[in-house]
Order: structure tokens, then C-alpha cells, then sequence
């Protein structure tokens, strides 16, 4: 009898669990694909004819992913102490007040290299498929409105990222699909 409860008890927490990513995938493809798709295309039309619409998909797909990831990593202990890392060593410890010309400068040039994924060109995988002039224009676009929305609107949720480093980190759709997203 206590082993029947045991099995139901199991099966309830599963159907939750399936449940509760159910709900963050449908989260995910509200935030991405419905809100990114119509951005994509608008590219495509008006900037760049000459490669096909999956490429710039594709290219998309991969900066948005690695938006996330590369400021996850970031602030990641081992690599904090073992880089000089400009994102937590200028933007994070260094109150936006007392932020230097040259160092704001510093955090745009990182982030642009950071989020354009130039390096990515180097690997001949990517170097096929990925769309250089998509790279650029989402590297400009994220970086102009990060800098808008975070330092000069003062968002909400880039400031609780700076209270607590290990949740918001953008775009809002993967955070809430891996589950560092927290409202403010």
C-alpha cells in the first residue's frame, strides 16, 4: 500500500515537472519566435538579399543563444578570477556614476565583440552559414538598446542583475527558459 502511494507520489511530481516546462517552452517560443520572427524577416527584405532567409535565421538563432551564455559565463567564478574580465570588473563593480569615458568605451568595444561573435568566423562551420552582415547589425542593435534600456531608463530587471548576478541575464525568453529569470 505505502509503495502504490510512494508511485502515485512520483508520477504527480513528474506530471508537475512536464508541466512547469511546458509552460516555460511555450514561454520561450511566445518570447522568441513571435516577438524575433517579423525582425528577421524585416532584415532579410531590407538589408541582406543576397543570402538566403535561413542563413539570416540561423545567424539569429545562434547570437541570441550565445547573448545568453556568454553573459552567463561571465560571471562565472573560475573565470572572473582567472581573466581580467572587463564585464564584471567595469560594468558591474564600477558605479554607473563614477564610470570613466574610456571605461563606458571599454565596456561597449567588449560587449561588441562579445555579442557580434567575430570570433565565430574563424570556425569554418560558422564561417558557411553565418551572415556577417546579421552579426553586426544584432551586435549594434543589442548593444544600442542594452545601454538605453539598462544605464539610461534604469530597467528593473538589469538592475536586480546587479544585485543578484546569477539571474536576469537576457534575453528575457532564455532566462525564462533556463530559469534565471526573476521579476522585479
Amino acid at each position: 500500500m505505502v509503495i502504490n502511494k510512494c508511485k502515485n507520489n512520483i508520477y504527480i511530481y513528474i506530471y508537475i515537472y512536464i508541466y512547469i516546462m511546458f509552460k516555460k517552452i511555450i514561454t520561450f517560443i511566445y518570447y522568441f519566435f513571435l516577438k524575433n520572427t517579423v525582425k528577421i524577416v524585416l532584415f532579410h527584405f531590407l538589408i541582406s538579399r543576397d543570402t538566403y532567409l535561413i542563413y539570416d535565421f540561423l545567424t539569429f538563432v545562434i547570437l541570441y543563444f550565445n547573448s545568453y551564455f556568454s553573459h552567463r559565463l561571465s560571471h562565472v567564478k573560475f573565470i572572473e578570477k582567472m581573466f581580467f574580465n572587463i564585464h564584471i570588473n567595469i560594468h558591474h563593480k564600477i558605479p554607473r556614476q563614477d564610470t570613466t569615458v574610456v571605461q563606458h568605451l571599454l565596456n561597449v568595444v567588449y560587449e561588441f565583440v562579445l555579442v557580434s561573435n567575430i570570433f565565430l568566423l574563424s570556425i569554418p562551420f560558422f564561417n558557411k552559414i553565418l551572415n556577417i552582415k546579421m552579426m553586426y547589425i544584432y551586435a549594434i542593435v543589442y548593444i544600442v538598446s542594452h545601454n538605453i534600456t539598462s544605464h539610461i531608463s534604469g530597467a528593473p530587471e538589469h538592475e536586480l542583475h546587479h544585485k543578484n548576478s546569477n539571474v536576469n541575464f537576457g534575453p528575457r525568453s532564455l532566462d525564462v527558459l533556463f530559469g534565471t529569470y526573476k521579476s522585479p
